[in-house]
């Protein structure tokens, strides 16, 4: 049934229906329906539909066209316009919108009404094939007769009248109308077809339940339709976490800044869901937000056109870094500006915009990874038609260009970090060998020590030297400092205790102070201490996830999962996406065979740190000691056979994939060979979190390995020392034999059961 239908005029041809003008809004989307054969000329052009769905509502119907295949125009999209920054959440009307289709006519250089597209002759060169060009709609309705103000005016009031009355409440104006709702189309093959992000109230529902009670009595959306988005609330609903005290959950709010944190705590691998799965159902909540206007529409960005942003694009190799380039590129063509006019304020408003077209996303993550994906072009393509951005400063961060520090601070520094890698034979002031890795944390805390006293007041030219910031008096400024910045509850942390530690260690062999000063020094920092000994609680709670089996036993078996997956993926042509996950396959079945430290793990060499039989095949680890972290001895271990032909697997045919320049590094990086060890780890735990929906980092191994060998045997501290590399037990003591205590409660089952066995003899 078509409603307002109008009769077809003299010379139209069926299935070409026209319909009263209305106004383009914003939001619009123009379907154009070829009639006749294919090989027939595209003289008639069906009605404007009034819509929101810009890029692809009615792309699933097009086949189904009884008269001929439909095309979308995709015409100009302009960006929202943002909202008051206030507190209070953003409700998307239609009035925050307006819509203007540039049309590169003689006569015509604007579009800001609309109405109907007559048949009246056109000129053969302003009338392309549609499908080839979809622009070329835009410029035939840009030639389109404008409706009467009047016809705009009663449309409108119209639109105001779209209220309804929520079953379960809300502040709504009015009651509903048949007259007042929007009205459905039927194209060629009869098939209803409503629009999508039409608004249907004029005050947000709360809660998900609310708004699907909202869409249906508005009959703006089919009834099946209707059906499917309350199974996708209900799934969410089901899986919500009871409350502490065992009550159902509350209702799934559509506030997205409520809901963002709620839906990351789902995991897709821990529901044994597909990302496609996954995607599909965010999607039905987002078009139930954008219909009860918490959302504002699809604003999809056209593709850059311009040949210096293609090539650019072209230029990125992953896929979804290339994706986020691409939409950064539409949105700087959009606004006029070329690559080499890009700087830091295109990027801030960017991030600007990408608040106000979807306020699900973390805009500033986004940012961040699109300016370091913007350099990294940059190196690898200098050439290609950008600039590179500035190192951009964190406002956190205490150090400071301006700091003006004198250099002679740096060159004491630099000749006590020197004596610390080669202390000589005859120095007792100075251990014998110090790491690197330690070498590495004590110069840079001794840089912020002083860039903290700078910011105390201490005037930067009395810096003269290493032993200025190592006075009891500046000792305590820079704890003091620590204290305010990072002990939020009062209590001293562990860092501050480091800090300490490396203060005391740096004024007795480098302070050059009285004796005096010294035992000074010695008493403060000695009494920064932490109460607790052990794993902090947030550690245990981590530790805790592994109390259920469910999720213990797919961890254990994730490097067998993943490699499957990857597999899977390179079967598909996927191939880089494929080398990526055996590497992560990879990293956790060595890590589970030996629990590495995160350093270790990224920075092993296929030439220097492996064991190899006779035939050169991998069978072990063998890092040697000035290979090592934190002093650890000769690091050894056996792999097991399935670890090492994933090994052999993967240097063969997935790591070439990976290589960027000549290495002989396992996990091959883009800084000096090897994967940087933060953003490895960093890598690691998303993987693990989206395969179970456990936070788990490369350290914490380290702690579930102990705790599987002292809940089997409490008094097994001789192995937890060689499988961590301790150079002492004291280390598993201190940290790892004080946890929980379910070994010992069993020892002590067994020990009161064969108790009760003897006496009931």
């Amino acid at each position: 049934m078509i409603k307002n239908k109008a009769a077809p005029q003299a010379g139209e041809e069926p299935g070409i229906h026209r319909l009263p003008p209305q106004p383009i809004l914003e939001r619009d989307v123009f379907l154009v329906s070829r009639s006749g054969r294919r090989k027939a000329k595209p003289d008639k052009v069906g009605p404007a539909m009034t819509g929101t769905d810009l890029f692809g509502a009615h792309e699933s119907i097009a086949p189904k066209m009884a008269n001929g295949p439909a095309h979308q125009c995709n015409r100009p999209s302009k960006l929202p316009h943002p909202a008051d920054n206030n507190s209070q959440p953003k409700f998307w009307t239609p009035d925050l919108f307006t819509f203007a289709a540039s049309a590169e006519t003689p006569n015509n250089t604007g579009l800001e009404g609309g109405g109907e597209v007559d048949d009246r002759p056109q000129d053969a060169a302003l009338l392309p094939r549609l499908c080839e060009l979809p622009d070329a709609a835009i410029k035939l309705l840009a030639q389109a007769e404008l409706p009467d103000q009047s016809d705009i005016n009663q449309h409108e009031a119209a639109s105001a009248d779209h209220s309804l009355i929520s079953p379960r409440g809300g502040d709504l104006s009015g009651p509903v109308s048949p007259q007042n709702m929007p009205t459905p189309i039927e194209l060629g093959n009869n098939l209803p077809r409503v629009l999508d992000d039409i608004v249907v109230c004029t005050t947000p529902p709360a809660t998900f339940a609310e708004a699907i009670d909202v869409i249906a009595v508005s009959e703006t959306v089919p009834a099946k339709k209707i059906v499917h988005l309350r199974e996708c609330v209900n799934w969410f609903q089901k899986r919500l976490p009871r409350k502490h005290d065992g009550s159902p959950a509350d209702p799934l709010p559509c506030d997205p800044k409520i809901l963002k944190p709620i839906l990351h705590n789902f995991s897709p691998g821990r529901l044994k869901i597909g990302q496609k799965r996954w995607s599909s159902l965010r999607s039905q909540l987002a078009s139930i937000q954008r219909k009860t206007g918490w959302l504002p529409p699809k604003s999809n960005l056209p593709p850059p056109a311009s040949s210096a942003w293609i090539r650019g694009v072209d230029f990125v190799l992953h896929d979804c870094v290339k994706a986020m380039f691409r939409r950064f590129a539409s949105f700087c063509e959009l606004k006029g500006i070329k690559p080499d006019e890009v700087r830091e304020v295109h990027f801030a408003e960017y991030r600007t915009y990408l608040e106000t077209a979807d306020p699900r996303l973390n805009s500033t993550d986004t940012v961040k990874s699109l300016r370091y994906a913007w350099n990294r072009l940059q190196k690898d393509h200098p050439t290609w038609g950008g600039l590179p951005l500035p190192k951009k400063q964190n406002a956190r961060w205490i150090r400071h260009p301006d700091d003006n520090i004198p250099n002679n601070f740096f060159s004491d520094l630099d000749e006590y970090c020197a004596k610390l890698r080669n202390p000589g034979l005859f120095t007792t002031e100075l251990p014998a060998k110090t790491a690197e890795s330690t070498i590495a944390t004590r110069r840079d805390t001794l840089m912020l020590s002083a860039a903290v006293l700078v910011r105390k007041g201490y005037p930067s030219s009395s810096l003269t030297a290493l032993g200025k910031i190592l006075t009891p008096a500046a000792v305590i400024d820079i704890l003091t400092a620590y204290h305010e910045r990072n002990c939020t509850d009062g209590k001293w942390t562990h860092g501050a205790v480091g800090t300490a530690s490396i203060l005391k260690i740096a004024a007795k062999q480098w302070g050059k102070l009285s004796p005096e000063d010294i035992q000074e020094v010695e008493r403060i920092c000695n009494s920064v201490k932490v109460a607790q000994n052990g794993f902090s609680p947030k550690v245990l709670e981590r530790l805790g996830q592994f109390d259920d089996k469910k999720i213990e036993r797919g961890f254990l078996n994730l490097a067998k999962t993943l490699w499957k997956k990857a597999k899977k993926l390179d079967k598909n042509g996927k191939h880089l996406r494929a080398a990526q996950l055996a590497k992560y396959a990879v990293a956790i079945a060595i890590v589970l065979d030996k629990p590495l430290r995160r350093a270790n793990l990224a920075c092993l060499d296929l030439d220097l740190d492996f064991a190899r039989d006779a035939q050169g095949k991998i069978i072990g680890i063998r890092i040697k000691a000035d290979r090592t972290t934190k002093n650890a001895p000769l690091i050894e271990a056996a792999l097991s056979t399935y670890t090492q032909s994933m090994i052999t697997t993967f240097n063969e045919q997935y790591r070439p994939r990976l290589l960027t320049r000549p290495s002989t590094a396992l996990f091959p990086g883009q800084k000096n060979n090897y994967v940087h060890p933060k953003g490895f780890g960093h890598e690691l735990t998303a993987v693990i979190w989206n395969e179970l929906g456990i936070t788990v980092n490369p350290h914490l191994i380290r702690a579930y390995i102990a705790t599987l060998i002292l809940d089997d045997d409490p008094r097994d501290l001789v192995l937890v020392q060689r499988m961590l590399d301790h150079k002492s037990q004291s280390t598993g003591i201190r940290n790892y034999a004080v946890q929980r205590g379910r070994a010992v409660n069993g020892k002590i089952t067994e020990v009161l059961g064969r108790k009760v066995r003897r006496l009931s003899r």
